[in-house]
This record gives structure tokens, sequence and C-alpha cells, in this order.
């Protein structure tokens, strides 16, 4: 099921962007800098964080090299059609956006257990990398930041979609912003779109506006309407997609506060992963479940 020789190159050529972009640009940024950043990208070893490989502190080019995986990034693979038009993709399963989003909660969840914790930055379906076997690695590392939040000085723009409210307040990204992030992905898994998508038409220019997948996505998630969110090609079952909606929507709760922990992101996912479609949802994920969604999981309403 590994994506073409073409998809691979495309996809390396984006990580190197992603790692120059992060690259030391000043004066301040000297060597010492880069040895402390390489020894600490070093130090991070989970199965499901792509390790550091090497890395070049040659004045002229100073990148990092970390391992490209055989089925590149998963937002090839949701949306296919917006960067090969035509072209069809083989459709990820239930049991595979289950996996993948359990392996990089997972992921997240170590990151955010470090001492200090360790906040990602860049979390979004073009960071998470997928194995042979269609597992979850998280990689786009080059922005790791310990939290409580440094403050973000690149250019967010390819991180339209996926950015914690927030931070707009702040100016900070913290771990709770992963969380956010994380939310967007799930809603990707479940729908299949762009962190993007298209609007309504403005009535005066005629043009066709933008919204994020969040907000398109958050009336859906409030009534518990699936059929107008759900990717076509994913139709059962319901109580698997009821709980990736509802934890979706927990994700990107306005208040960084409301969120749920990477911990009990990971241990909801695992429980998710770990219990065959036929069977009834595992009890720490019936828990969660609110009114709007009782009825697709064929459970009485907790909340």
């Amino acid at each position: 099921m590994a994506l073409g020789a073409r998809d691979r190159i495309r996809e390396l050529k984006r990580q190197c962007e992603r790692a120059s972009a992060g690259s030391p640009a000043t004066p301040h940024h000297d060597e010492r800098w880069q040895t402390i950043k390489v020894k600490f990208l070093s130090s991070l070893r989970h199965p499901h964080l792509l390790p550091l490989l090497a890395y070049c502190n040659h004045p002229a080019l100073r990148a990092l090299a970390f391992p490209l995986l055989p089925n590149a990034s998963l937002d090839l693979w949701l949306h296919a059609h917006h960067h090969h038009p035509g072209q069809e993709r083989p459709p990820l399963t239930i049991t595979h956006r289950i996996r993948i989003a359990a392996d990089v909660a997972d992921a997240l969840c170590f990151l955010h257990g470090q001492t200090p914790p360790v906040a990602h930055r860049d979390v979004s379906s073009s960071t998470v990398l997928l194995s042979g076997e269609l597992r979850g690695h998280l990689g786009g590392l080059s922005l790791l930041k310990h939290v409580p939040g440094a403050r973000m000085q690149r250019r967010l723009s390819h991180r339209k979609g996926y950015i914690d409210p927030e931070y707009f307040q702040s100016f900070k990204l913290v771990k709770e912003s992963d969380i956010y992030s994380f939310g967007v992905v799930l809603l990707e898994l479940l729908s299949a779109l762009p962190p993007v998508v298209d609007g309504d038409v403005d009535a005066a220019t005629g043009q066709v506006q933008k919204i994020l997948l969040a907000q398109y996505a958050t009336p859906y998630l409030q009534s518990g309407d699936l059929d107008h969110l759900v990717d076509p090609l994913l139709s059962s079952p319901r109580d698997r997609l009821a709980a990736l909606a509802v934890i979706a929507q927990l994700c990107i709760s306005a208040s960084r506060f409301s969120r749920p922990t990477a911990a009990e992101l990971a241990e909801w996912l695992a429980d998710l992963a770990a219990t065959p479609l036929e069977s009834p949802l595992p009890d720490a994920v019936v828990r969660l479940i609110p009114a709007a969604f009782a009825d697709l999981c064929q459970i009485e309403a907790t909340a």
C-alpha cells in the first residue's frame, strides 16, 4: 500500500523545508545552540516519534535528518485529491484511522510527560508520517519547546487551521495547543477534509469563502449530525465514528482548560484501538458520550 516514489520525494522536500524554516537564522543561534538542540532531540526515543538520524551544522546549511517512512504523510492519504487531482487513493479504514490517532496520542503523551513538559507546536496531518503497516509516527520535531511555552518566532502560514485560538491572545503555543491541533487531525481522520475548507460564496465578491475545519465541524458535533461530516468512504461502525467525533470535540474546546490531557487521549484511543469493532465501546469512552451521540452509540446518555 506504500505510496510511489514521487510522493515520497515530495514528502522529503516538505520535511526539509520545515527543518530549514526552523533552523537558526541569527548570530544568537550559534553552533553551541545547535549542539544543545541536537542532543535534546537525540534523547527523545519513543516508538511513535521519528528519531533524529543525523544533522548538518555547516555555516551554509544547518539541517536535521529524520527517516522518511514508506507511506509518507497522513495528509497525502486523506487529501490526495488536493495534491494529485484525479488520482485515486486507497482509503484508510476506520481501524487504520483509530490506530493512527492512538499512535500520535501516545507520542504526545510521551512529550508532555517529560520534565519539564515538551510542547510539539507543529501537530498536523503533514507531520504525521505512516509506516508500511500504516502506523502513525509524529515528526516535525524541529520546533519542540519546553513548556510553559516560549513564544513562537517562525511564520505560522503553514499552520492555518491548526492554531490554538488562545495563541492570538498570549502568542504562546503550549502543550494544550498541541491538544487543539490534534483535535483538528482527528477531524481530518473522521471527515477526510483538509484543515481549511470551502464555505459559503461571498455575495459581494462572488468568491468562495474559506472556513477552518474546526469551525465547519462544530455545529455537526454539537447536534450529533455525523452524516454531513464523516468521510463518505466510512459508513460503519457508527459508534466508532461517534467516539472519534466526541474526542475531537473535546480537543478543540475554545478554552485550553476544557481540553483533555495527552495522557487521557492516549488512554481513550488505545482502549478504542484495542477493542474489536464488533464489541461495545470501552467503558472509558462510553463515559464521554453526550446525549447528542447516545443513539448512534446505542447507549444511555451520560452527559
